[in-house]
């Protein structure tokens, strides 16, 4: 038996009953018609008597007409909704346009039995899938069929949610294709925008296979590294590994035979230069930050605080500051050059020195500037011999195998120098460099008075020997020239060490200053401006 031709869908008609108040058609709707039941008031009866029982009102419809189908419901907005919440009121989508109603066959319609149902009962009960939507889903599986995914990465692989992609029902997969002469194949991007967003196709739903070989993230990266760009910036970061890799090992080497200075030269010489040691862990550590290497970052920066953390404390305490005093003592190393110690001696002036300590001095030194008094003859058979100059009241005496000490007339003040043998030499020289510090630590702690001392140690001020020295002779090391305190220039005065130092107990430093690099050994000459300490503190 042949199916019945069913309707689509109702046919829109204008509608001149249409109640935009309502937002519905009031056509062939009954009437209500309220039977009135009110009691009659009662004008004598008070508000506070018992109120008498009122009856529900009874609504009586009006029997309809004809039930042929429900009314058509627009999607026009009533006024009544528009007036009541004018905010969320949205404009009225345009009606569209109403489509021609099939001619039912008369053949089929007469096959039609008496009992059965209504037509839109049927829409109804048995929804049928619209011509077009039948159309465009048998396009979409024929697409997605002929549709290749794109290759995707390993890392990133998109399988879609099972609960996303939904089956076609059996009555789209009946759907036979449209026959007819092949042609060429119809854009697929506007049939997949026309196609309902609800139809999915279930081969568009299958996993995405990982493409063998290297990932598009990999290639991006191969390419970048073969580009201009990217092979500079493999040169850099080799250029950064080989240099942080060179100073952290070259301060690590010098920073572990600088623990050996007790054992005397070389090694003291290493430890002569722990700043350098220090700045160049520190410039490791930089450059392993440029390549990301966080260990050996860590390792440079470990390097340079154990470097700092031996330096630091040997530093000593720099010039208290206030007026400047008229107690100038200078002491300088002229290596027996004349020039050296004409400049000292013209800076001595510029300072307004009273007192100059100089060790290694020439022989021009006998017949001194006009104003200057040697008031101990330097011994030149005797590399350690200091000659002392004054233009003051001072007073100096020295014995053999001890330093030089010089007093004010006085006697509130002492100024100890002494020039220990240099610790490069062999057995003996090392023994003639201890008894010397020895005993001139030894002439420090026996001073009553407020007492200073100075002198070219030959070693930095945080080697073992001179921490000895601060103990024994229970002296403060004063910082000269700044943080540093370089009294010897080397290298072109590229870099220095600090080997001339100055040391007191119980007197005030106001300032200490280095004077310039001398000929013939580098040294600076150190002018010391003390001043008696103040009671009250």
């Amino acid at each position: 038996m042949a199916k019945p031709i069913l309707r689509l869908g109702p046919v829109d008609e204008l509608d001149d009953e249409y109640d935009p108040l309502l937002g519905r058609s009031v056509r062939d709707e009954p009437m209500p018609v309220a039977a009135s039941a009110a009691a009659p008031l009662d004008p004598d009866q008070s508000v506070f008597d018992e109120p008498e029982p009122v009856s529900e009102n009874i609504w009586v419809e009006e029997p309809a007409l004809v039930a042929a189908k429900p009314p058509a419901q627009t999607a026009q907005p009533s006024l009544l909704d528009w007036m009541e919440s004018p905010a969320e009121a949205k404009e009225p989508e345009p009606e569209p346009s109403p489509e021609p109603e099939p001619v039912p066959d008369p053949e089929l319609v007469a096959e039609i039995p008496p009992d059965a149902p209504e037509l839109y009962e049927a829409e109804e009960d048995v929804p049928a899938e619209p011509e077009a939507n039948v159309e465009a889903a048998a396009i979409i599986d024929q697409v997605a069929e002929n549709y290749s995914e794109p290759e995707a990465t390993p890392e990133f692989v998109a399988e879609p949610a099972p609960e996303e992609f939904e089956p076609l029902s059996s009555a789209q997969d009946d759907v036979p294709e449209p026959e007819g002469p092949e042609g060429p194949e119809p854009s697929t991007e506007p049939m997949l925008a026309a196609a309902p967003v609800g139809i999915t196709s279930t081969s568009a739903a299958k996993r995405v296979e990982r493409a063998p070989g290297p990932s598009r993230a990999a290639q991006r990266r191969a390419n970048m590294k073969r580009s201009p760009i990217g092979r500079r910036k493999a040169a850099q970061k080799l250029a950064a590994t080989v240099v942080g890799t060179a100073l952290f090992a070259i301060a690590l080497f010098f920073t572990l035979l600088s623990f050996l200075a007790p054992l005397g030269h070389p090694f003291d010489a290493a430890s002569s230069y722990r700043w350098y040691w220090t700045l160049l862990a520190l410039a490791a550590g930089l450059s392993w930050a440029l390549v990301r290497g966080r260990s050996m970052m860590i390792a440079s920066a470990v390097v340079g605080a154990i470097n700092l953390m031996v330096i630091i404390p040997s530093l000593g305490a720099g010039p208290k500051g206030g007026e400047i005093s008229n107690a100038v003592v200078a002491w300088a190393n002229v290596a027996g050059d004349d020039k050296a110690l004409k400049k000292v001696l013209s800076e001595a002036e510029r300072q307004k020195a009273s007192l100059v300590l100089i060790a290694r001095a020439p022989q021009s030194i006998l017949t001194p500037p006009q104003g200057w008094n040697v008031i101990e003859r330097p011994n030149f058979a005797e590399p350690t011999s200091i000659a002392v100059l004054s233009r003051g009241r001072w007073q100096s005496s020295t014995i053999p195998g001890e330093p030089t000490i010089a007093r004010t007339a006085a006697g509130d003040l002492t100024i100890i120098a002494t020039l220990p043998p240099p610790s490069r030499g062999g057995k003996e020289i090392g023994v003639a460099r201890e008894s010397q510090l020895n005993r001139t630590a030894v002439r420090a702690g026996d001073q009553d008075g407020p007492v200073a001392v100075l002198g070219d140690f030959g070693v930095a001020p945080w080697d073992g020997a001179m921490s000895q020295f601060r103990k024994y002779g229970n002296v403060t090391r004063v910082r000269c020239g700044g943080f540093m305190g370089t009294t010897v220039s080397q290298a072109f005065g590229l870099i220095g060490v600090a080997h001339d130092h100055a040391y007191v107990r119980d007197v005030k430093v106001t300032h200490c200053r280095l004077g310039g690099p001398l000929p013939n050994g580098g040294h600076r000459a150190i002018y010391l401006y003390l001043a008696p300490l103040d009671p009250a503190k």
